[in-house]
C-alpha cells in the first residue's frame, strides 16, 4: 500500500501509539496464545522489537488470509512450506503456513502492537 493510502492511519500514531492502526478490520482468529518470548534474531540495533508468539494451534492459510486485514499481506504460496508476511510502517507478522508459531516485531516504543496482536489472535 503506498504511503498516501496510510496517510489517514498514520495521523496521531507517533504520539498516540497503536490506537489508530487497522486491528478492528479482524473477525478474530480464535486461537490462544500459549507464550510469548523474545525472538533470538537480533533486531534491537535497528530499532526494533520482535517476539514469538507460540499457539495453541496451527495457522492455515484461512487465518493467514484474516491476519493479512492488519496490513500489506504477502503470501508465497508456491513455497515448499508457504511463507507470509503482514507488514504496517510500525510493525510486521511473519510466519509459515502450517506452523503453530508466529513472529510479531516493532519499532522500539511501540510494544502496545504485541498486546492487540494476541487480543485478535484470541478474539
Amino acid at each position: 500500500m503506498p504511503l498516501e493510502g496510510n496517510a489517514s492511519m498514520l495521523a496521531g500514531m507517533c504520539e498516540g501509539g497503536c490506537v489508530n492502526i487497522p486491528f478492528n478490520r479482524t473477525r478474530g482468529i480464535s486461537m490462544k496464545v500459549i507464550s510469548v518470548r523474545e525472538s533470538i534474531e537480533l533486531c534491537t540495533e535497528s530499532g526494533w522489537s520482535a517476539y514469538d508468539l507460540i499457539l495453541d494451534g496451527k495457522v492455515d492459510k484461512g487465518k493467514i488470509e484474516e491476519l493479512g486485514t492488519l496490513g500489506t499481506l504477502t503470501y508465497l504460496g508456491m513455497l515448499q512450506q508457504p511463507f507470509y508476511r503482514i507488514e504496517q510502517p510500525l510493525y510486521m507478522i511473519k510466519g509459515l503456513e502450517g506452523a503453530d508459531q508466529l513472529r510479531v516485531a516493532m519499532l522500539v516504543g511501540e510494544e502496545e502492537i504485541l498486546d492487540r496482536v494476541r487480543e485478535i489472535l484470541e478474539k
